[in-house]
């Protein structure tokens, strides 16, 4: 039999609401953040505080991806890095 208590807490932990904000700080080549090994963490999304681009690296993608435009609110994808060159948006808080 299936422990659904775990099952949902697992679930809860992807998919729930975001924990753990990190001010995002774009660079040219360094992840949001890292684990206690230097690993890359992702991004459950990012809050943007102030309307711009976002050009970044995606969970599953190994090359950056412009996003035009993102609103003021979150931006529910999982990210992993925020390049520099090509974000405009600002005040950005990442959820993971």
């Amino acid at each position: 039999m299936s422990d659904y208590g775990t099952t949902l807490g697992r679930a809860g932990l992807a998919y729930g609401p975001g924990h753990s904000p990190v001010v995002v700080v774009p660079h040219a080549s360094n992840p949001i953040s890292t684990d206690g090994n230097g690993e890359a963490l992702v991004a459950r999304g990012i809050y943007v505080g102030v309307t711009g681009d976002i050009t970044g690296v995606v969970l599953g993608n190994d090359t950056a991806v412009l996003f035009k435009a993102v609103p003021v609110g979150i931006l529910n994808v999982a990210f992993t890095h925020v390049e520099v060159v090509g974000t405009t948006a600002t005040n950005m808080v990442a959820l993971y």
